[in-house]
């Protein structure tokens, strides 16, 4: 998959990253996301009438860059929601949203947004239990491109596939189960672009062939490329979530829409020049180079896995308050030991947000096995940030900023990392087939 290194993530997000780091973001570099107006002509005033419904978020995946997108559903009907939408930075999927602005076609410019919780609230974080989910993947063509570019049964081993992907990433707390149906021919061009009407002329084609898709979680439109920009769009979250795969139906891409699916944005890089942290840090909206949800196929990050309640603090993550040196087990490896450490990086005085240091060793294993030729990941250490009570993502720091690669960001045997406002070091002292030691010494208190 093309993902790109130098896409530049949400303003808001970089601006809380940069508060509770003390580090600088350089300006210019930040993509605005749903600011499009709507033309001046032929428009609607919905400053007294409105229009209200569900709310969903979507993440639209293009080859280098990303953008999300809001939508308000009102029964069939599906508006873009352009403008002012600054409201929605905490917002998720399945929330009931009342706007006021002005429409033009089936795009609305915002002026005002209300937000209360729906009976289609965002799905809560996986327990210990195991919990069951049923996918669709509808394969979708049309009138005038009427292709099959690979058959029923190859989509399903790519389905099997991410099925297994999801189990060992939640260490069997999660099961995947799906269906293939199609190929359908829609009554629809390639040479359009609207993915909600793709999706109805999908469920009409599934119905009219007796099939019931009310009982899937997870609904997926994989077709050939059509006039779409982007490769993948999913819904963040959303019950069901929805997913639309343009071209190639790909392992990794399949599992990183069925990421957003499941409530998860990007696992992004921090690049910061010659230095770990300072000025003039950039953030990279696919940069991690390990995780599915980056520009990788392995693992997604602990801050991901605590999200979903994959990894448990207290449990597999240890929130370390003082100095001391410590084992991690392999992350991959389902069963006990401790698999991440969670230090405190700064705060946010204002928004009253934590930022924290995941730490993991990640050796060759499962489908983490491509790292069998790096020469730098499964010898040391790797360090992301996270901030509490953001959904923002993760952040991969790269460990060896001397080298221009980001293939080698762990934290190498006999060397250390020291935090610029903090003074908080962490220095890898042995790395083993049973697991990585580190000692953590300038612990701030901050917790």
């Amino acid at each position: 998959m093309a993902f790109g290194r130098w896409a530049s993530s949400r303003r808001a997000r970089g601006a809380l990253l940069a508060l509770a780091l003390g580090v600088s973001l350089q300006p210019g570099h930040f993509m605005a996301v749903g600011g499009d107006r709507a033309p001046v002509d032929d428009q609607w005033d919905l400053s007294e009438e409105g229009r209200e419904g569900i709310l969903e978020i979507l993440m639209e995946d293009h080859p280098g860059w990303a953008r999300r997108s809001y939508v308000l559903r009102q029964g069939a009907q599906r508006f873009w929601l352009r403008g002012d939408t600054a409201a929605f930075s905490s917002a998720h999927t399945g929330m009931w949203v009342r706007v006021r602005g002005v429409r033009h076609g089936a795009q609305i410019s915002v002026t005002h947004v209300g937000l209360d919780e729906s009976s289609e609230a965002q799905d809560r974080p996986t327990t210990k239990a195991l919990v069951k989910r049923r996918l669709a993947l509808l394969l979708l063509n049309f009138f005038d491109r009427a292709v099959r570019p690979y058959s029923v049964e190859t989509a399903y081993a790519v389905l099997m596939t991410a099925a297994d992907f999801f189990r060992e990433n939640s260490y069997g707390r999660l099961s995947l189960e799906g269906n293939v149906f199609g190929w359908f021919t829609l009554p629809m061009s390639a040479a359009a672009c609207d993915p909600f009407r793709l999706a109805e002329a999908a469920h009409a084609a599934a119905a009219a062939s007796g099939i019931d898709l009310s009982a899937y979680e997870h609904l997926v439109y994989a077709f050939p490329k059509n006039a779409c920009a982007w490769w993948g769009l999913g819904t963040l979250g959303g019950t069901p979530s929805s997913a639309w795969i343009n071209g190639t139906l790909a392992f990794d891409v399949l599992t990183h829409e069925l990421g957003h699916g499941l409530g998860l944005l990007h696992s992004h890089a921090l690049e910061c020049g010659w230095v770990v942290l300072g000025g003039g840090c950039q953030i990279l909206e696919y940069g991690d180079t390990l995780d599915v949800m980056g520009m990788g196929a392995g693992h997604v990050s602990a801050v991901q896995k605590e999200q979903l309640g994959w990894l448990r603090e207290g449990e597999e993550i240890l929130r370390v308050t003082e100095e001391g040196t410590f084992r991690l087990a392999p992350y991959q490896a389902k069963g006990e030991g401790l698999k991440v450490l969670k230090i405190p990086a700064g705060a946010n005085p204002e928004a009253g947000r934590m930022a924290w240091y995941y730490v993991e060793y990640r050796p060759p294993l499962g489908f983490d096995r491509f790292l069998v030729r790096n020469l730098n990941v499964p010898r040391g250490v790797i360090i992301r940030l996270g901030v509490s009570g953001d959904r923002g993502g993760s952040f991969l720091l790269d460990m060896t900023p001397e080298t221009a690669s980001w293939f080698d960001p762990a934290l190498p045997i006999g060397r250390s990392f020291t935090d610029p406002q903090t003074g908080l070091t962490l220095t890898v002292c042995e790395v083993t087939e049973s697991g990585a030691f580190l000692t953590v010494t300038g612990i701030s208190g901050q917790q």
